[in-house]
């Protein structure tokens, strides 16, 4: 039985369970010209664009070190950790998982982070132990160069981007100003 079946059945009983329908239905083919198309058909799995493929690239185990970052552009103590990235749901999405050590204990972090092909955009999602809530941000760009650069519904603003094989992951606070935290993965060498 399909979902949208087990909502309908649902619906008799209980009314409310119609507003889910719009979850469940295909979504709309994209605005803009795309090299895969928006939708698969069922039963088969939406084909990944170049943009996806960038993210899926970044899959690994990688050894961190975090850098409060002051406002003179001076570094504080880089507190270590790891991080195993990995795709999800064909490689259009990338689950990144990274451990930090610090205060004497381990401190644990998720994020998801995906290209909305409909908004041409990428989305992030990430939530800490360090931090209450969860934190979201949409931007555009590329890995390479000036990277992607996501920005937050508070104002605070979050750049990914690619430098001679390290990935810095670059947070300023809200209203902009300089990098407060960067976090610099680097692939963890082949045993």
């Amino acid at each position: 039985m399909t979902i949208s079946a087990v909502i309908r059945r649902t619906a008799a009983v209980a009314p409310w369970a119609l507003a889910c329908l719009a979850c469940v239905s295909e979504p709309a083919a994209p605005a803009g010209p795309s090299s895969a198309p928006a939708v698969a058909g069922r039963g088969s799995a939406l084909a990944t664009v170049p943009a996806e493929d960038a993210l899926a690239s970044l899959a690994g185990d990688w050894v961190v070190r975090r850098e409060v970052v002051g406002a003179d552009g001076a570094c504080g103590e880089p507190i270590p950790g790891t991080a195993r990235l990995e795709t999800l749901l064909g490689g259009r999405l990338l689950r990144m998982a990274v451990r930090f050590q610090h205060d004497g204990g381990p401190v644990e972090a998720e994020g998801l982070l995906a290209y909305d092909r409909r908004r041409e955009s990428y989305q992030l999602v990430w939530a800490s132990q360090a931090v209450s809530g969860m934190s979201t941000a949409r931007g555009t760009g590329r890995l390479e160069g000036a990277g992607l650069v996501l920005s937050a519904p508070d104002g605070s603003a979050v750049r990914l981007r690619l430098v001679e094989g390290r990935l810095l992951f670059e947070s300023a606070p809200q209203g902009g100003g300089p990098v407060g935290v960067r976090t610099v993965y680097e692939r963890r060498p082949e045993p």
